[in-house]
């Protein structure tokens, strides 16, 4: 049948459909032929002629099972031939031999196809021989099923088995399968395990075996749950009872059963069941639930089906429970008011999920509101599977209800927002101008409705920009409440007006950000004066630093000297870091001169001065002061100069004293030269007086 196409074989010259002629004769005189057609062709048909082998008819069905177009194909087998698969080829030649020797062998297996999109396709493929009247094989009938369906989902069955097989094992759990009728236990290695024993040392395996090993206390809770189970009240058994391991102790395990047939009497008949040890779990739990029953929050924990564990004593006064025992009772039950949100929230949780609310309203079953804000966290068991809820609670009403309350009053806010002395403004999230105040139009130079047409973006300095905007967005995202700047805006007119902007956020119920408040204070005058102030200290500073002749000394009240500049360094020797807040102005002045000064002064006021005062007394009666003092430099010698003393004053109060003094040294020269020069000029005047006199009396 299967004999390579290439070879040379001989031919018999016949219409193209001779053979589907000659099988439409045979389906007239063989009734067999048309029944096997009849029952099997379902997805192709071909027809072959044994003596010449090359030569074989296959209906169109046949190759648009394979994707083909069967006006494109020829009726030759090694068409066919080309696509199948290699192996499968060999496996059908091999049942074609056995079936030619012994009719009785039947010739039918499955063989995959090539698609000619190129996927495989999976064909059931059955065929019968014809012999002449003496028993020699001169063609062969076949049929195609498409089986590919079938095979894919047989062998995705295939990976599932083995996929849970894994799975189980990976799971470390205990399974058996119960057969009721016969009372017979099929156990794996882990179920004996869990028990410390070996499935050899437990043999003959019973369900009695299982059931000796139950705590006594326990067995009750293990009979009950299988007989619900039995009489249908359950989809599966599932609970938790404790068993005797060999070492004596006693061991929490969890178990899970359910019923997988029945016998014709619609009784039990095979039950499969898992079992796995939870003492760690059971352990935890228990240290879980004394935390939360001696904890100060109002904090509950649940299993998975929202009935109490634990609770603390907080929780308790919160809702205002009084039921003296609530554990083992559902959560709905004691909270009838439970909305579906809530329920959804609890389920995402038991799928693992961490919730939580800063914010939610509670309405309660009796009309009344609680606002909490809350957390839900999953517990988890020692295989880490979600054993149920822990509940953290914190009731906020009180700080609710004051928030309502600033909220409602909106009308004063409205008629001090419209009355406001500094600018005021209401802004969206885009940064666009929503209101504004009439306060705020003078400050910037337009109208309301110029503004409204505008974001604040529009009319900030260009230079300000970028930190008015990141502070904008941090107080968008949540990351601070408010913010405050020193920033500048672009006048109407085109000249910088510079403010400090103070913004908040308000957000609704639910934490979303509705829009933003900004408060406008002008600060221009101040921050022009400011800057005029700035110029003229610097060019004082620079008049200061300029004079390096002039000694300029600047004290306080006590004396102390606070400035000293290049002049009075180079007149007096010493360096300003010498002096600065560390000497007082009788450093440079001789006390033999200022004690007398202090007796002038004394007599004329009419009471003693001394110390400091002596020098600077006279200035608490004028504005100036101009006297002679000798200075004394740092290397002990002196020089006269001419002290200039003022006063400075801050909001009409004294707060320290500028002396100004100029070397007068030169001039005291001159001075001295001059007078010299007079006595000189006295004496001849009075000698020629004399002269002259004395000639007239001659």
């Amino acid at each position: 049948m299967y004999q390579n196409s290439k070879q040379s074989l001989g031919t018999v010259e016949y219409d193209e459909n001779y053979l589907k002629e000659e099988l439409y004769n045979l389906l007239k005189q063989d009734k067999s032929i048309f029944d096997f057609i009849q029952n099997s062709a379902l997805d192709g048909l071909w027809f072959w002629d044994l003596e010449y082998p090359e030569n074989e008819w296959m209906n169109p069905k046949f190759w648009i099972t394979l994707g083909y177009d069967p006006n494109q194909m020829p009726h030759l087998s090694s068409t066919w031939q080309n696509i199948i698969n290699q192996d499968d080829l060999a496996l059908a030649l091999d049942n074609f031999n056995d079936h030619c020797e012994d009719p009785s062998c039947p010739y039918d297996q499955i063989v995959r196809y090539t698609h000619k999109l190129g996927h495989t396709v999976w064909i059931h493929c059955r065929g019968i021989i014809i012999r002449d009247s003496k028993g020699k094989p001169t063609r062969m009938l076949g049929a195609h099923t498409d089986v590919t369906k079938l095979k894919k989902t047989e062998l995705k069955l295939r990976h599932q088995v083995e996929r849970y097989q894994h799975i189980i094992e990976s799971t470390d759990l205990g399974t058996w399968e119960w057969n009721m009728q016969i009372d017979r236990l099929i156990c794996n290695e882990r179920w004996a395990e869990i028990l410390g024993f070996t499935l050899l040392e437990l043999e003959p395996i019973t369900m009695d075996t299982f059931k000796k090993s139950i705590h006594p206390s326990d067995l009750e809770k293990f009979e009950k749950n299988v007989a619900q189970h039995f009489i249908g009240e359950t989809l599966f058994y599932k609970f938790e009872v404790r068993v005797k391991h060999k070492n004596g102790e006693w061991i929490w395990v969890l178990n899970r059963g359910k019923i997988v047939s029945w016998t014709k009497q619609d009784e039990p008949e095979w039950i499969i069941r898992s079992l796995q040890e939870i003492t760690q779990s059971k352990k935890d739990l228990e240290k879980h639930k004394l935390f939360i029953e001696q904890a100060p929050s109002a904090i509950a924990m649940f299993d998975k089906n929202m009935c109490y564990i634990a609770h603390s004593k907080k929780w308790k006064v919160d809702y205002s429970i009084s039921e003296e025992n609530i554990i083992g009772k559902s959560h709905y039950e004691i909270f009838p008011e439970i909305g579906e949100n809530w329920k959804k929230d609890h389920q995402n949780c038991l799928s693992g999920k961490i919730l939580s609310s800063d914010e939610d309203r509670f309405e309660r079953e009796d009309g009344s509101v609680q606002w909490l804000s809350w957390k839900l966290h999953p517990w988890y068991k020692s295989n880490n599977e979600v054993g149920g809820i822990i509940m953290l609670t914190t009731d906020i009403t009180k700080i609710k209800d004051t928030e309502i309350q600033l909220r409602l009053s909106e009308k004063k806010f409205r008629e001090n927002f419209e009355n406001a002395a500094i600018g005021m403004a209401i802004l969206d999230l885009k940064g666009k101008w929503l209101e504004v105040n009439d306060t705020l139009c003078s400050i910037v130079g337009y109208t309301s409705e110029e503004l409204l047409g505008l974001t604040f973006q529009d009319i900030t300095y260009s230079d300000d920009l970028s930190k008015d905007l990141e502070l904008f967005q941090e107080l968008l995202d949540g990351d601070r409440s408010y913010y405050h700047m020193e920033k500048r805006y672009l006048h109407k007119k085109g000249h910088i007006v510079h403010v400090i902007l103070s913004a908040s956020i308000i957000r609704d119920e639910n934490e979303k950000p509705l829009y933003f408040i900004s408060q406008i204070t002008d600060i221009t005058l101040r921050v022009n004066a400011n800057q005029k102030l700035k110029e003229t200290l610097a060019q004082l500073e620079g008049v200061l630093e300029a004079s390096t002749q002039v000694s300029i000394i600047e004290t306080n009240l006590e004396g102390v000297i606070t400035k000293f500049n290049k002049g009075a360094e180079n007149l007096l020797g010493y360096k300003r870091d010498e002096v600065i807040n560390k000497e007082t102005v009788k450093l440079i002045h001789l006390d033999e001169e200022v004690l007398e000064y202090g007796y002038e002064l004394s007599k004329e006021l009419g009471k003693e001065i001394n110390g400091y005062d002596i020098i600077e007394t006279p200035l608490n009666r004028q504005k100036h002061l101009n006297k002679e003092w000798t200075y004394v430099k740092k290397d002990g010698t002196k020089f006269p100069v001419q002290l200039a003393t003022t006063a400075i004053k801050i909001n009409n109060s004294i707060t320290g004293y500028l002396r100004v003094a100029t070397n007068i040294s030169e001039i005291k020269e001159v001075e001295k030269e001059i007078k010299s020069l007079l006595q000189v000029a006295m004496n001849k005047t009075r000698d020629s007086k004399t002269l002259l006199i004395s000639y007239l009396i001659i």
